[in-house]
């Protein structure tokens, strides 16, 4: 039975309480449920609204309200961000998943990013609150993004890119501390397979170990004795801060490449670039090197058709992730493929369709619907054979059009789920 002085108190964070679908805008999906259903319904209804990365694209050429739900590390957050024309100014909101009794605080860092990033804004850490005792109907008084610092990241196009880290300074602040572990005691570099210890257990790297007679820490003897552990803690280390992004000053570790982000550039076979490094410098590269080879900004791109044998590249980037577009003719047919240029992992996680278009009814959109030849395809790895399994044309069904020159390819990207 509860008292009668405790039943506001109950109604507030009873995780029995029925809340509506938080989904923007408010009120278009009818569903009401239980706080620890909300998660459910959004994987049966509202799949397309889930985010499996930390960044989402946000165009703020008219007023707009999303609501994504967020999963990160087994923890669960509504992203609430509205956007209004008249008034200007960009607001957001991020909720744990929780009552109040099962709540932990956690803190979130928002980072605003131009379309191309090239320049950003990072917004000071806030506190993540618990979604049952947050009004659900506005967001006023919240996370305020001003017309200034919007007008500075959209000068040339509407997009920004939103960039969610939850506790990057506690998780900063812990591979230092791990980084310090893991670092030979003689050149502080950090250490690979294989590491050898001596009688008392010190570690050291292979470099090191090599110019030694006995341990510099303890003068016991050096042993051939392999601290298998801690080669095994490094190789995980490394494999988890490269999913989430850190990185340090390690040297002379010697990890096959297919474990490290080290990526060629993407144009070496047309532009004959030998460039190599980070995939987070591999944008920054091809923008400064290779600006006149990007399109971006949205999942649509449109190309003029060429019959001749050489291969074509473009780079097409938009979201967060970088595209390259391939198409050749060969043996009397017209063939095109996008890959990810990026982890491997991640290109299953996108689609392309291919149709044919007038290029003189491109802004005629009855025209446009009905494209002569239409097909969706898997995107790939960088590394798979491009048009093995693509969007291919015969030179037959080309010269079926009466004005060959006229057609363009028309490509558009999609996401899974979305």
């Amino acid at each position: 039975m509860i008292k009668w002085g405790s039943v506001g108190n109950h109604e507030r964070n009873c995780n029995k309480k029925p809340y509506p679908c938080p989904t923007a805008p408010l009120g278009v999906c009818s569903w009401h449920g239980n706080i620890t259903d909300i998660r459910q319904h959004f994987e049966q209804k509202h799949s397309g609204e889930i985010m499996h990365r930390n960044i989402i694209g946000i165009r703020l050429h008219k007023s707009v309200e999303v609501c994504k739900l967020i999963k990160t590390n087994n923890e669960y957050y509504i992203l609430h961000i509205y956007f209004n024309t008249v008034q200007n100014v960009l607001k957001f909101n991020i909720m744990q998943l929780k009552d109040a009794k099962s709540f932990c605080a956690q803190n979130y860092q928002l980072t605003l990013h131009a379309h191309d990033f090239s320049k950003c804004i990072t917004v000071s850490t806030a506190k993540c609150e618990p979604y049952t005792l947050v009004d659900h109907n506005s967001i006023e008084g919240r996370n305020v993004i001003e017309s200034s610092v919007l007008k500075f990241l959209t000068n040339n196009n509407p997009l920004v890119l939103c960039e969610i880290n939850f506790d990057a300074e506690e998780k900063k602040k812990v591979n230092g501390e791990m980084m310090k572990l893991i670092e030979c005691p003689l050149c502080n570099d950090c250490m690979s397979s294989p590491i050898y210890q001596c009688q008392t257990g010190h570690s050291f790297c292979k470099t090191c170990i090599s110019k030694l007679n006995d341990c510099p820490l303890c003068h016991r003897v050096l042993t051939q004795t392999r601290n298998y552990v801690l080669e095994d803690v490094i190789n995980q280390f490394l494999h988890i801060n490269d999913v989430v992004g850190y990185s340090s000053a390690c040297t002379n570790i010697n990890i096959p490449e297919s474990r490290c982000d080290l990526y060629k550039c993407p144009l070496k076979n047309l532009k004959n670039c030998m460039w190599n490094g980070d995939f987070r410098d591999l944008v920054e590269h091809c923008k400064n090197n290779h600006g006149g080879y990007i399109d971006g900004a949205n999942s649509e791109f449109l190309y003029t058709l060429t019959v001749d044998s050489s291969e074509r590249f473009r780079l097409l980037y938009f979201n967060g992730s970088l595209f390259r577009f391939c198409r050749k003719y060969e043996n009397e047919e017209f063939s095109v493929n996008i890959q990810l240029v990026g982890p491997g992992k991640q290109s299953g996680d996108y689609y392309y369709g291919c149709s044919l278009v007038d290029a003189n009814m491109v802004n005629n959109r009855k025209q446009n619907n009905h494209a002569a030849f239409n097909d969706v395809y898997l995107v790939l790895n960088e590394d798979e054979n491009s048009f093995d399994h693509c969007f291919k044309i015969s030179s037959s069904f080309l010269k079926s059009f009466k004005d060959i020159n006229s057609l363009c390819c028309r490509v558009i990207i999609y996401e899974v789920n979305q």
